[in-house]
């Protein structure tokens, strides 16, 4: 999901009452020392060894690795990622959840870096519709520029496309009022854009937004935060 002439958002989790809210949450800066996952993420990354690594920490150590990747780190694993497939609603949304799922998330703004992205399976009958969701950015960005609602569809082999250019049919549990893209600030920041998800891990995607079929400079990782 993209940001262009105001800061790009990407979307996930319920804020916990223990947690900072998002607005104050660090943004690009990243912790002293770099982690495994970071040496990972060289120039030359192996998607199997990336893969392998990430599926062997715990959920904590996972989205604290995940949410460390910076700009360079998330456009290499995007692009290594490139053909390989094997995403599908199933891991954004296990079967043995209902209701809403979200999902930790960094993109590579200088600011408002750290988001929400909250997926939920739709009603019998949605077609090629298999996810719906918005984004959670904290309350001063959520009302300048909206949720920014989407659905997720199927994309090439094994990716999924979030796409801002449909918003869910209905409203969804527990989210805000169901808002056109079009509407507010997020004209310049949902309006026409679609995001591709590619498969990292079990728990983990990372995306690039696009606006038909030029990309556009912003990068995003997902991280599923249960064990």
């Amino acid at each position: 999901m993209p940001f262009r002439s105001i800061p790009e958002i990407a979307p996930g989790f319920q804020p916990k009452a223990v947690r900072a809210p998002l607005e104050t949450r660090a943004g690009p800066r990243e912790a002293p020392g770099v982690n495994r996952l970071q040496e990972l993420l060289g120039p030359r990354p192996d998607p199997l060894a990336v893969e392998a690594y990430l599926d062997g920490l715990d959920g904590a150590r996972r989205v604290t690795e995940s949410m460390s990747l910076g700009p360079r780190h998330q456009r290499r694993l995007f692009d290594a990622l490139r053909g390989r497939g094997g995403l599908f609603a199933e891991q954004l949304v296990p079967a043995a959840v209902e209701g809403p799922l979200a999902h930790e998330g960094r993109n590579t703004l200088p600011a408002f870096a750290r988001f929400e992205k909250v997926f939920l399976r739709p009603p019998e009958g949605g077609g090629d519709e298999l996810l719906w969701g918005y984004n959670r950015t904290g309350p001063a960005l959520e009302t300048a520029v909206g949720p920014g609602y989407f659905v997720v569809r199927p994309h090439g082999e094994g990716e999924l496309l979030v796409d801002y250019r449909q918003i869910p049919a209905r409203p969804l549990p527990g989210a805000p009022p169901l808002l056109p893209n079009e509407a507010r600030l997020g004209r310049f920041v949902y309006a026409g854009t679609e995001d591709v998800l590619r498969r990292a891990s079990r728990h983990v995607v990372v995306g690039r937004a696009r606006k038909g079929e030029r990309w556009l400079p912003a990068w995003f990782v997902l991280c599923r935060g249960d064990a």
